[in-house]
């Protein structure tokens, strides 16, 4: 910046005093390459002709491209700044190997004067400004305001010779600047004064404009904002409405407990209200937030569910708990069984694939090591959910356990076991009937249970699961179990009938927005890659969860296989997921997802949004929260369909 006086003799021609010259030392030098560049040169450009009364814009060679993006960002900002009374004025002075030819180069102006032009109705639409030409936001007169020059030298330095034409270049520019100048009445200091600062504060106000490279970068960065807001309210909306779900749950379990024990409300608990996150969010703690939730998933997952299984020695208890776990009775881990007294001790045999259920084995009613009277307070009853006394003739001593039970306000159900053995039995007789000999099962064990009060008898086979009321038993654990031990019930259960398949779906879909709610808050941190570093991890978990709630991994396969004699490899052929049947890796997690279509492109979006000034996070925040809701989504109802398809093959359906 430069302040020139004005001669003597000059002051008769102008109404100043003095000049001032700023010069913006060339935009887009190579020696500021970068981010910062294309910032510094938008701004400077739009600073220096806003102040301006004529600004000379200068060209090499006849090129438009290279100044055009920052000429369009320079009338888009001068549009927004309406408030600023600005009138500015440029002239184009283009370097030029042959000044004469180019003065005649009429379809030179023309293409310049359309550059112009069309550049300035892009940034029009953008603003919703009027402008139909160049000339409309900067005055500018393509026959008069576009001027050449040649070069300094004539041939190649150092032995060249000045070129004579390249000083008349410059005097007509100079004297096109003088006669421009001499329209203008000129300001005082004070005057630019303010003028700097209103001019300055309106380009602070307006940065946006400046971080991007050109008009059609602000129209795909509108485009961004609009996704943005979008994006933002659909994650406000879904944590929204799950905050109102988790609040009506709190408020109303109760209730729903208590409709629970009269048998009226039946289902499963979705969520409970998750203490902090909401304070976190609202003080802007994202990563408080995040172990909020994650903390919540990891107690919901890890919720203890103890079920005792007693009754007489011999009645089948032991092969009852391999089957409810879905283990084999030679397996590793299962339940010792045989026709000796095999359980002489409390042993507990958690979940193979969940080991926060816990089912317990406890010896024989009755037993000369367990006599009746002591055997209550041997086995420490209180810390038990539920009991399900098993056997094979429900006697005397079954009906006093029963009652203890019940002074003990817990739950229980008797269990007519070795229903298989029954059947082959009067299978002989030639007027055999399955469901006649069934019911007459039944009758003889409510008859024989008659002190107590509408007793609860389910008949079952420990190896055909199918068979009979095992189905009914799960629903009435089910329904029997504190809500908030359901969950962990469901995922233990076996695909013995489509229902539970369903309802396992159901379960898993309800905690789909705490998944994605993780991924989002992931996105919020400024660290880039982190939330793709985050999220295959997170999706990994997720995932294995589902693949072990649905017996599709590979050992739980395996035990199918066993159970019901069909080949592994037959129930591995029905099966269509890659992550069925599989050792879940976060390789192999992003393989399957780069297969699902806009998935990967909602990804990738992810990461370059997060560059975005401004809007950059939230934008990645609703494309995380996004994204990893539709992965599990999809994957969830492929790992749904192939247990369906499992459970119909292991069938024979």
């Amino acid at each position: 910046m430069q302040l020139l006086k004005v001669s003597e003799e000059m002051k008769t021609d102008f109404k100043f005093d003095y000049v001032l010259v700023v010069d913006t030392e060339g935009l887009q030098a190579p020696e500021l390459d970068g981010n910062k560049t294309c910032y510094r040169d938008n701004e400077l450009a739009t600073f220096v002709v806003g102040l301006g009364n004529v600004t000379l814009i200068s060209i090499f060679g006849d090129d438009l491209l290279k100044i055009q993006d920052i000429l369009q960002i320079v009338v888009q900002a001068l549009m927004r700044m309406k408030k600023v009374q600005l009138s500015p004025r440029c002239v184009f002075v283009q370097d030029v190997p042959d000044v004469a030819a180019a003065k005649k180069n009429m379809d030179g102006k023309r293409r310049l004067q359309e550059h112009l032009d069309q550049m300035t109705k892009l940034a029009a639409e953008e603003e919703l400004c009027d402008a139909e030409r160049f000339s409309d936001v900067i005055e500018f007169d393509v026959q008069e305001d576009v001027k050449y020059c040649g070069q300094l030298w004539e041939g190649s330095p150092p032995m060249a010779a000045p070129e004579p034409a390249y000083s008349e270049s410059l005097q007509e520019v100079k004297n096109t600047i003088l006669s421009k100048a001499s329209k203008f009445a000129g300001i005082t200091l004070s005057q630019l004064r303010t003028k700097i600062q209103d001019l300055w504060n309106a380009l602070l106000s307006e940065n946006f404009a400046f971080s991007v490279k050109n008009t059609p970068e602000v129209v795909v960065y509108r485009k961004l904002e609009v996704l943005a807001r979008k994006q933002t309210w659909i994650l406000i909306r879904s944590m929204k409405t799950t905050e109102d779900q988790l609040f009506n749950t709190t408020e109303n379990g109760t209730h729903y407990e208590a409709a629970d024990q009269h048998g009226g409300a039946r289902g499963f608990n979705e969520s409970e209200e998750i203490p902090g996150h909401k304070e976190a969010l609202q003080h802007k703690d994202i990563a408080a937030a995040a172990a909020e939730i994650q903390q919540h998933l990891e107690k919901q997952d890890n919720i203890p569910l103890n079920i005792a299984i007693t009754g007489e020695s011999g009645s089948g208890k032991s092969s009852f708990v391999n089957s409810f776990r879905g283990v084999s009775d030679d397996e590793e881990g299962a339940a010792p069984t045989g026709v000796k007294q095999t359980t002489s001790e409390v042993t507990l045999y958690p979940h193979p694939n969940y080991s926060n259920v816990t089912l317990w084995d406890l010896p024989g009613f009755g037993t000369t090591k367990f006599p009746a009277k002591k055997y209550l307070k041997l086995l420490g009853f209180e810390k038990f959910d539920f009991f399900i006394i098993s056997d094979t003739r429900f006697t005397e001593n079954d009906v006093k356990l029963a009652q203890e039970i019940q002074r003990m306000k817990k739950k229980f159900c008797f269990v007519r076991s070795k229903i298989d053995n029954d059947i082959n039995a009067e299978r002989r007789k030639r007027d055999f009937s399955a469901e006649r000999t069934l019911k007459v099962i039944r009758d003889d064990c409510v008859h024989s249970l008659q002190d107590i009060e509408s007793p609860q008898v389910f008949l079952v086979s420990s190896f055909k699961q199918h068979w009979c009321d095992f189905s009914l038993l799960q629903e009435t654990l089910e329904r029997e179990l504190p809500m908030k031990k359901r969950d962990a019930l469901l995922c233990a259960m076996l695909n013995i009938n489509p229902e539970t398949i369903i309802k396992k779906k159901k379960a898993f879909q309800s905690k789909l927005t705490y998944w994605a709610t993780l991924s989002a808050l992931g996105a919020a941190v400024q660290v880039p890659g982190l939330s793709s570093a985050v999220d295959p991890a997170l999706l990994v978990g997720a995932v294995t969860h589902f693949v072990h709630a649905f017996g599709l991994d590979i050992l739980s396969l395996k035990r199918l296989s066993a159970r019901t004699g069909v080949p592994y490899a037959d129930l591995c052929a029905v099966i269509i997921s890659p992550l069925a049947a599989a050792e879940i890796t976060i390789e192999l997690l992003l393989k399957v997802m780069t297969q699902l279509g806009c998935t990967a492109s909602l990804m990738a979006a992810e990461e370059v949004s997060r560059f975005i000034p401004l809007i950059g996070i939230p934008i990645a925040m609703g494309f995380s929260f996004t994204t990893t809701y539709k992965i599990l989504n999809v994957i969830l109802n492929q790992l749904a369909d192939d247990a369906q398809r499992v459970f119909e093959k292991a069938l024979g359906l």
